[in-house]
């Protein structure tokens, strides 16, 4: 269980990210792709956070970011359930590369 309230501030900012913008926007045209793409660093910059602070967590933290993902994009986006694949794996590399740097500091020299 403590391995899962970890993960709650992290999981929120992607929440607040993943629903209220949406929310906010008139017009969700011109606007979407960049939006999307900072959605995707903000994923994978999370994800490297919570993989540095909480090593070898980073397969749950990927599959709940692409679950809490999942209802906006049917909510939101039209269906565009692809995104939220790939905000799971965005946030995968980005938990073995902070699980990586853990390792590489706590390597001997």
């Amino acid at each position: 269980m403590k391995r899962f309230t970890g993960m709650i501030p992290f999981l929120l900012v992607l929440a607040v990210l993943f629903y209220l913008p949406p929310l906010v926007m008139v017009s969700m045209g011109i606007v979407l792709l960049p939006f999307l793409g900072i959605m995707l660093a903000v994923c994978f910059f999370c994800a490297l956070i919570y993989g540095i602070l909480r090593p070898f967590g980073s397969f749950v933290f990927a599959l709940l970011a692409g679950l809490i993902f999942l209802p906006s994009a049917f909510i939101f986006y039209a269906g565009a359930w692809i995104y939220a694949i790939i905000y799971a794996l965005a946030s995968l590399i980005g938990g073995v590369f902070g699980t990586q740097i853990v390792k590489l500091r706590k390597k001997p020299q």
